[in-house]
């Protein structure tokens, strides 16, 4: 049954479908199913297999944790001098690029922070893209590390 392999909330689903698969319409009940050929508990495993084969806030964590060649341990600490926060930060950021989380989801995965910090961390990132700092190559590296990791 698919509810068994749901690991999310149901709300984190219906976001997730929303942002990665909006263009595909939710088959209605009834006659439009028919004519479809398809149901809807049908549609929903296609959509789910969908979203597991992207990328996950473990995943993300592991290639920051990989590319800056830190322990996992930096990505709850927190300590925040810069050897901790950059790649935190980063890992912080592609989440938020490449998951439908919230931030309150992405801060429970990163040392139980609050939502607010984590959306403090998202736009710090994106003001040091914009100004060229050295963390803004960084990003464009593991971005593309990130994409090929879901077309492989």
């Amino acid at each position: 049954m698919l509810g068994a392999s749901i690991t999310e909330s149901q709300r984190e689903f219906h976001r997730a479908h929303k942002q990665r698969l909006g263009r595909i319409e939710r088959p209605k009940t009834g006659p439009a199913i028919r004519a479809a050929g398809i149901s809807a508990d049908q549609w929903y495993l296609q959509a789910w297999s969908i979203l597991r084969e992207t990328v996950t806030i473990k995943s993300v964590q592991d290639e920051v944790c990989a590319y800056f060649d830190v322990p996992r341990l930096y990505m709850e600490t927190t300590r925040r001098a810069q050897k901790y926060y950059l790649p935190r930060a980063a890992a912080i950021y592609l989440t938020k690029q490449f998951t439908a989380h919230s931030y309150p989801v992405i801060g429970r995965h990163f040392g139980n922070r609050d939502h607010t910090t984590i959306m403090h961390s998202v736009k710090t990132v994106e003001k040091m893209i914009a100004l060229g700092h050295p963390i803004k190559r960084d990003i464009e590296i593991l971005t593309e590390k990130l994409r090929g990791a879901t077309h492989d």
